[in-house]
């Protein structure tokens, strides 16, 4: 920054004009960079071209002045200039280019950089050369059947300047034969009856011609035959040629060529193999160990060795896998345990009498499980079938770390502490373990920690502690072998300053003399929480002081209070405390009120309070302004229910009682019977009998006649009567019929009469 302040007075500063000059050239003011402010020219990021002479002159109109100041930038040197190509040749390029000294900008020369791109990447420069700090010319190789241009880089202590303006000339080299072969050949056995050649593409700079090919020849030793196979693309790197054999040696050759010809040296031929397939053989006699004890983590296991020669291996033999899985679980909690091939070094020893076994021990099992493993024998890409499986049981374990741990609450002295159970639990779980310490900056306090929690508690309550506080909280899970492995958080308590959370109840069920209060605090970020909650009621309407209901459970968010009258609306409303009155951080925070009414039938008036409030029906899901309260849906209490299901069920068996009195009536009219018969007679005796027959629907049938009709009597007056002895007529009833006569007759004549009473 260049200041003017010397010219004038600077009570007059304002008053003054302020032209800046560099190497007498106006500075361009950009208000980015470059900027001024009063008399004052700042300049930001400098750079080598901001060094020179700066001029300042100040002018009031009437006169001026003028100050100057020199500035000198150090930076990384200049682009050299004047890049030219001396020579273009098949080979090789000499570049020359200019540099002054008055480019270094005040830092020593070290070096230059050549680079260069062609026309197959012109957007990547590659280092050619880097001549030395006193030259000014350079040779660099070229590839044949290419377009170059070239640039320059001069370097100092400060760093590596901008590049120059690459060459205008472009440097064109003619075609040749190819460099080189592919490199790197070789074969792989992934695919069975298949041998499957790789090498190293050839890159678009190397081809030096149009007609570029790839020759890949095959021969299975010990056969005369050979087989070529040509790839036009020289971006392809792998050739799959299908034979039926499996781990037999080839050899392989794979050549470049283009329009031009071979390259001058040959392709060296490497030895290769054809694809491998699974081993023949199987390992034998698996079982556990029994030099070695099952631990909670780890068992041991031997067998007996397997050929390992390639016929038998179809392949490469490279180790064993021991499987092991949970029992009924293989295809989700397979673990394969890879014991690789150690070749016997030294003298060969006399074969044993008995083989040596196969043994390895297997770590990182899971505890607690039944298990299942065997093994199998592997070349390089294919393994065999398993051996027999055994089963084991690997005994209790500690527990991984919990699946989560995190403060749901935070308040200014205390902390709501969640959890899910441990990841792998590797036994029965005893209790949870939680430890804290406070931080003050890289410095932890003394490890405190909480009574063992029940194995079926996953939240906490942790309080006693400091306001504005970091805390590290450590849980562990627990078995009867110990703690496992612990979760750590970091936590700090909230400032005195700022206010409770206020609740908000989501539930006020009612029960005849009780309610249950559910509340939540709202999810914001940085809140303070309550220490103790607890809720406070009174009869809605009534002016006066709030009963309370402690919580006997800080980790509740919800209360039962009861011992309250039936059919009665209340008021409620959740408190939230921290602290104890009369101390520093005590506070409180209620929440709005909600009103509910008992149930059970109690006082009538409440209940129609509820429904009728100032003219208008209240909502039981609503609060009411000016202290209105919200009413219980009567069409959902249990007394309204139960008294409509006893109508109804009453309604029924009355409909019931008159369909059969209808029935009963119409079905037994006398004089409807005898109409029937065809008789217009008033003479009852005549028909006296038919009140023996049933009707259409068979009902009113008397015990005393047979119901056949043709041993019915149809006699005359005489000989019916007969049958019941001396009647006197005088006894009929007004329709004719004597039916009432009967009432004073004894013997079976009472039974009979007694039926036909009935019926009529």
């Amino acid at each position: 920054m260049f200041k003017c302040d010397a010219l004038t007075d600077p009570h007059e500063k304002h008053k003054l004009k302020y032209t800046w000059y560099l190497d007498n050239e106006p500075v361009i003011i950009d208000n980015d960079r470059v900027l001024q402010e009063n008399g004052d020219l700042i300049i930001k990021n400098t750079n080598s071209k901001d060094t020179g002479n700066y001029t300042c002159i100040a002018s009031n109109g009437l006169d001026e002045d003028k100050a100057w100041a020199t500035m000198k930038v150090k930076a990384p040197p200049d682009p050299p200039y004047n890049v030219t190509v001396l020579t273009c040749l098949g080979r090789e390029a000499q570049i020359r280019w200019e540099f002054d000294a008055s480019q270094e900008n005040f830092s020593p020369l070290q070096k230059f950089i050549l680079e260069y791109n062609t026309s197959y990447a012109p957007e990547h420069w590659e280092m050619g050369a880097q001549p030395k700090a006193n030259e000014r010319q350079a040779k660099i190789i070229l590839s044949p059947y290419a377009n170059y241009t070239f640039r320059i880089k001069a370097v100092n202590r400060i760093g590596v300047g901008q590049a120059s303006p690459h060459t205008s000339v472009i440097c064109r080299t003619p075609i040749a034969r190819p460099g080189h072969h592919p490199e790197n050949v070789k074969t792989v056995g992934e695919k069975t009856n298949f041998l499957i050649v790789e090498w190293e593409p050839m890159e678009k700079i190397d081809l030096n011609a149009e007609g570029f090919f790839y020759n890949i020849t095959v021969q299975k030793e010990g056969d005369d035959t050979v087989e070529s196979y040509i790839i036009d693309d020289h971006t392809i790197s792998r050739k799959e040629i299908p034979v039926d054999t499996v781990y037999e040696r080839y050899i392989v050759t794979v050549q470049a060529k283009n329009q031009v010809g071979w390259p001058l040296r040959e392709a060296t031929p490497i030895t290769g193999y054809s694809g491998q397939a699974a081993p023949l053989v199987v390992p034998q006699n698996f079982e556990l160990d029994p030099e070695k004890n099952i631990s909670s983590a780890s068992a041991g296991f031997r067998w007996d060795p397997v050929d390992t020669s390639p016929k038998s291996m179809q392949g490469e033999f490279t180790g064993y896998k021991v499987r092991v899985w949970k029992k009924d679980q293989q295809d989700t909690t397979m673990k394969e345990i890879f014991i690789p091939h150690t070749p016997s070094r030294g003298k060969r020893r006399r074969k044993r009498r008995q083989v040596e076994k196969v043994r390895t021990e297997v770590r990182d099992l899971p505890s607690f499980s039944d298990l299942e493993a065997d093994v199998v024998a592997t070349n390089a890409y294919f393994s065999s079938n398993g051996s027999n499986v055994i089963n084991f049981t690997t005994p209790e374990g500690v527990p991984t770390a919990v699946s989560y741990f995190t403060a749901v609450n935070v308040g200014s002295t205390h902390f709501t502490l969640a959890w899910g159970e441990p990841v792998e639990k590797n036994g029965i779980i005893t209790g949870y373990d939680i430890g804290y310490q406070p931080i003050n900056g890289i410095v932890y306090g003394d490890m405190k920690e909480m009574e063992t929690l029940g194995a079926d508690v996953h939240q906490t309550y942790l309080g006693g502690l400091e306001a504005d506080t970091q805390y590290r909280i450590f849980i562990w899970g627990r078995t009867q072998q110990g703690k496992g492995s612990h979760y750590i958080i970091d936590v700090k308590t909230s400032e005195k300053s700022i206010p409770l959370a206020k609740p908000e109840i989501l539930e006020a069920l009612s029960r005849p003399n009780s309610v249950n209060v559910t509340w939540k605090l709202p999810d914001k970020e940085g809140q303070r929480v309550g220490a103790d909650y607890y809720v406070e009621y009174k009869r809605f309407g009534l002016v006066g002081k709030w009963n309370v209901h402690k919580n006997d459970d800080a980790m509740n968010n919800w209360i039962v209070v009861d011992n309250l009258e039936s059919g009665i609306a209340y008021e409620v409303r959740v408190v939230a405390q921290t602290g104890v009155p009369g101390d520093q951080d005590y506070a409180q925070m209620a929440s709005e009120k909600r009103t509910f009414t008992t149930g059970g039938t109690g006082n009538w008036y409440p209940v129609m309070a509820r429904v009728f409030l100032n003219g208008s029906i209240t909502n039981n899901n609503s609060t009411t302004d000016g202290g209105a309260f919200k009413r219980s849906n009567i069409l959902s209490s249990g007394w309204f229910i139960g008294m409509m299901v006893a109508i109804a069920i009453l309604l029924l068996i009355l409909i019931i009682v008159c369909i059969i009195k209808r029935n009963r009536g119409d079905k037994y009219h006398v004089q409807e019977k005898e109409r029937l018969r065809g008789s217009n007679q008033e003479d009852p005796a005549e028909n006296f009998n038919e009140l023996g027959k049933s009707d259409t629907n068979g009902i009113g049938q008397s015990g005393s006649f047979d119901n056949n009709p043709e041993k019915m009597p149809l006699g005359d007056e005489t000989d019916s009567m007969e049958e019941y002895g001396d009647v006197d007529p005088a006894k009929f009833n007004e329709d004719g019929s004597f039916i009432g006569e009967y009432g004073g007759q004894k013997g079976v004549g009472d039974q009979q009469a007694s039926t036909m009473a009935t019926l009529v």
